[in-house]
């Protein structure tokens, strides 16, 4: 008598993929490689940030675009990868990159946006606080931008490069009878706060190659020098004399930033006047009672840096002030291009350029930008107080 056996079965062996699934392989890992070189580059910029000439282009990265476009290729991964049984988990690569862009995306939130400022109490301004309000028209200012101003009822406007008077004028009649008023070829200071005296010069920065995507062939034959001046506002019953450094640096992308800063913060250093202080007459005429050693140290720098907020090479002008925005702005803030390259078309501004620096006798009270509707700058508009003891 003989008993059937039974033949022994050992695991299933899962077939070879396909050649679909191989193929989303390929596609899903090409598909991977550039988000995680646009985060690469990203990090590599806000660790390097502009101390070099080759980092300067990375850092220039705005987060939220590295974000959008890394965001957009590590995406697009997920939905190549393979569905068969062998492949029901993501690739390592993948993970590893999906947890760098959500550290990312933090930082973004916690540094970049400063969105814990926003849960501090509010100070609203009073007696003792000073509204400076600055704009960069670059020459491209168009009729209607004084409502946007008007509407902050600033105490000291700082206009750059204007070429509209009939707004200018608009603004000045608000400010009232006792407005100190400053006009040269690059600045328009109006203050409702006495200034006590005034001084610029140019910072000598050597041209570059002259790289501006604003101009159709992508260069300009001009040279920009870049800007400085300081003003002095007076103490009053409520507010202590303040010293403000008004900046235009150039904005020829050729440039080492590095150099910029350094050059300017040179030509501060060793500026010899001379200052100009009113007469009575509502003229301005030379100090020659003093000599200057370079610009007062100042309480407030503001201007057109043509620099992101961040950047390591700010620190050669600013000397360890506190931006402005860091102090009590937040949410996502930037200034520049409020316009499509030579086009109407309005874009949101990617880079925050135009900026405050606070220290000394003053902090920040408030900060926020306002959309001129003209230019392709966004005016920035902030509070101040005396620091305290």
């Amino acid at each position: 008598m003989s008993g059937g056996g039974t033949t022994p079965t050992g695991p299933r062996e899962t077939p070879p993929p396909g050649f679909v699934a191989r193929t989303r392989a390929v596609l899903s890992t090409l598909a991977l490689l550039p988000g995680v070189l646009i985060l690469a580059a990203w990090m590599v910029g806000n660790l390097c940030s502009d101390r070099w000439y080759w980092s300067q282009w990375l850092e220039w990265i705005p987060t939220s675009v590295a974000l959008a476009g890394s965001g957009v290729f590590i995406s697009l991964a997920g939905l190549l990868h393979p569905r068969g049984p062998r492949d029901r988990y993501p690739s390592r690569a993948r993970v590893l990159a999906s947890i760098a862009w959500g550290l990312v995306l933090v930082y973004m939130l916690l540094v970049d946006w400063r969105l814990p400022n926003a849960l501090k109490k509010r100070e609203q301004p009073g007696p003792g606080s000073t509204r400076v309000l600055f704009w960069n028209a670059a020459a491209e200012d168009e009729p209607g931008w004084s409502r946007a101003a008007l509407g902050e009822n600033a105490d000291v406007v700082v206009l750059v490069s204007l070429k509209n008077d009939e707004e200018l004028a608009r603004i000045s009649k608000s400010m009232g009878e006792s407005e100190s008023v400053i006009v040269t070829n690059r600045f328009t200071v109006l203050s409702r706060r006495r200034i006590e005296r005034y001084a610029l010069t140019p910072l000598d920065i050597a041209p570059g190659e002259g790289l501006d995507p604003r101009q159709r062939t992508g260069t300009r034959k001009w040279a920009d020098p870049g800007h400085a001046m300081f003003i002095e506002l007076a103490a009053d019953d409520h507010r202590p004399t303040a010293c403000v450094w008004v900046l235009d640096l150039p904005s020829d992308l050729s440039l080492a930033r590095r150099d910029v800063t350094a050059q300017a913060a040179s030509v501060i250093r060793e500026f010899k006047g001379p200052a100009l202080r009113p007469n009575g007459m509502e003229a301005w005429v030379e100090d020659g009672a003093t000599v200057l050693r370079g610009f007062p140290e100042p309480d407030l720098i503001i201007g057109d840096f043509n620099i992101p907020r961040g950047s390591a090479t700010l620190d050669a002008i600013t000397r360890g002030k506190s931006n402005t925005f860091d102090q009590c702005g937040y949410g996502p803030t930037a200034s520049w291009p409020c316009k499509w390259p030579r086009t109407r078309l309005a874009i949101w501004p990617l880079l925050h350029i135009d900026q405050m620096f606070v220290g000394g006798a003053l902090r920040a009270t408030s900060y926020r930008l306002i959309n001129p509707g003209s230019g392709t700058h966004r005016m920035q508009r902030a509070d101040f107080v005396a620091a305290g003891p």
